[in-house]
């Protein structure tokens, strides 16, 4: 049977997206930091942007501002990707939970807003 050169090279490729997979892909933190820092970093720079400037209005008592200043597709990412992680977190850390208010607050109002 012959292997064509593409064959080998597709067939490289699906091992070694295998073999990285197995050494990085399967590792889960034990750490809610840990977990957090994983998370904040998969949002992505623009996202990142939205969500320190949402919190920073929490702070500050403009959050009802601050909503429609930020993309729904963000804040919808940013609560689901750091929700679970700022749940566990904020059950120690009181940071965590307000960051966490600040996102769910600002999907109620960005909600009944757009009712």
């Amino acid at each position: 049977m012959k292997i064509t050169k593409r064959h080998l090279r597709r067939i490289i490729k699906e091992e070694k997206a295998s073999l990285l997979k197995e050494q990085w892909g399967n590792k889960e933190s034990l750490s809610p930091l840990v977990a957090f820092g994983q998370a904040w970093s998969s949002l992505g720079g623009a996202v990142q942007e939205q969500v320190l400037d949402l919190s920073n209005a929490h702070i500050e008592g403009r959050l009802q501002d601050a909503v429609w200043e930020m993309n729904p597709n963000a804040m919808d990412m940013a609560v689901n990707r750091l929700g679970n992680v700022l749940n566990i977190l904020g059950q120690t850390n009181p940071d965590a939970e307000e960051l966490m208010m600040a996102l769910d607050e600002a999907q109620r109002l960005y909600t009944e807003g757009g009712e």
